[in-house]
């Protein structure tokens, strides 16, 4: 049975007759003709701030508590009549408040900040006044601070930027050149680039916000070897260390890939395994964490196909699992189990699961029976120990939830009778509710609520 939205006319009408339901429609966006998408969904104090970008307006910000009365639009951004298509690029928490960058028409491309407020949301620092070029980027903040660093040009070159939300304290801390872009770990404590100096050659560096805090992390390479760092491993182990690659040229032309793990300490960086022992001669192309196991996307190029393998941490034991027709653009863990899309000429393209051996690695469900595509979208959020995704039965693009079972993986509602369907693209939790953001195909973005599932 579809489950149907009421509207929020309707439901203002019968609020006093009706039952609270477990499902309602908390905001349609209506921008006539035009696709409005959601840039970035921080959570700050109870309540989800949404950064809009209509095709063919200016950017809004908008908060909800996850209910039609508690939603409401805090400010319009407007950007220059020249650069209608200007993005607001993704918005980063930073404990008490928001930071991102915006071209306000006046001071070029500059770092804002908002309190949730229409009057505390405002540009902290025009990086480069002389010119419209400053282009504040990659921000992020560092541990549980109302600080964050940056990247931009101040006119003398790109540098990496500290600020405080105040326009007297942001400030350029580093230079960037002669070496990469920031990277960033998943729990945002610290910070690592690739720098080069004459003693120690292209080495990772720490960066925990301060000039006295940029420190060598490990001599990866010793010599004038230049270390080629990639960040691409995505998650933690279960004693919270982070993992990288050290990608290096063999005598024979061949790549070698060196397995590194690390809590930011350079005592605490350290070698783990030879991945060329593990998937051979294949490269690497994504890298995922479940527990103590290391799940690693492959390409072979005799075969021109994809693989899966496992490697345990602990015990250094390697597993091939299989063959993946698809290096998976999404992977998620959920229930101590790795869940990502592929493809088998049975099924088309649907949702599979690893506990990390051959005989556990394993199609979860057939979503759209037969060769049709169930298509789990990338749309997807783990909480709690569910996974909650967009995927087609056959019906449309609607919400379902698993915990990594065949049994507990099941559509939970059709948000539209769009024909192909209300394909959600946001899932989050918010004071207890799930959120659901749709945006059909012909449609307007809309913001569902509604109980978790049993």
């Amino acid at each position: 049975m579809k489950v149907r939205f009421l509207s929020l006319s309707l439901l203002a009408c019968l609020g006093t007759i009706l039952p609270l339901k477990a499902q309602e429609l908390v905001k349609t966006f209506d921008h006539t003709n035009q696709m409005i998408e959601p840039f970035g969904l921080p959570v700050l104090n109870g309540e989800l701030y949404l950064f809009m970008k209509p095709k063919k307006s200016d950017p809004e910000i908008w908060k909800t508590d996850g209910t039609a009365a508690g939603t409401e639009r805090i400010i319009v951004l407007e950007r220059p009549e020249n650069k209608p298509n200007a993005s607001t690029p993704n918005p980063v928490l930073a404990k008490t408040r928001i930071f991102f960058q915006h071209d306000d028409g006046v001071n070029g491309p500059a770092l804002w900040v908002t309190d949730g407020s229409k009057k505390g949301t405002r540009m902290v620092k025009d990086c480069n006044p002389s010119t419209t070029k400053g282009y504040p980027r990659f921000i992020q903040a560092l541990g549980d601070s109302d600080n964050v660093i940056f990247h931009a040009n101040d006119g003398n070159g790109i540098k990496i930027w500290f600020s405080d939300g105040t326009e007297a304290g942001t400030y350029p801390i580093l230079p960037e050149q002669n070496g990469s872009l920031v990277k960033r770990f998943s729990d945002e404590k610290f910070a690592v680039k690739l720098r080069r100096d004459a003693e120690h050659g292209t080495e990772p560096w720490v960066i925990d916000g301060t000039p006295e805090g940029f420190h060598l992390l490990k001599d990866i390479t010793p010599g004038d070897a230049k270390s080629n760092i990639s960040y691409t491993v995505n998650g933690v182990d279960t004693e919270g260390f982070h993992y990288f690659t050290n990608v290096q040229q063999l005598e024979d032309n061949s790549i070698g890939i060196q397995l590194w793990k690390t809590d930011g300490t350079s005592e605490h960086t350290l070698f783990v395994h030879d991945l060329n022992k593990v998937i051979g001669k294949h490269r690497p192309k994504s890298y995922f964490i479940v527990g103590d196991l290391m799940y690693i996307f492959s390409y072979k190029d005799s075969d021109k196909q994809f693989h899966l393998w496992s490697l345990n941490l602990k015990t250094k034991q390697s597993n091939y699992l299989r063959q993946c027709r698809l290096d998976s653009d999404w992977a998620k863990a959920v229930g101590g189990r790795l869940l990502f899309k592929s493809f088998a000429d049975e099924t088309g393209f649907e949702l599979y699961v690893s506990d990390g051996t051959p005989s556990g690695t394993k199609l979860l469900k057939d979503i759209n029976p037969g060769k049709e595509h169930g298509m789990p979208s990338p749309h997807n959020a783990v909480i709690g120990d569910r996974l909650y995704f967009s995927s087609n039965d056959g019906e449309g693009a609607e919400a379902w939830v698993t915990d990594g079972t065949t049994e507990g993986t099941k559509k939970i509602a059709d948000l539209s009778d769009a024909h192909l369907g209300s394909r959600p693209i946001r899932f989050l939790e918010l004071n207890g509710k799930l959120l659901i953001m749709s945006k059909p195909f012909q449609g307007y973005t809309s913001l569902h609520s509604m109980d978790f599932p049993e």
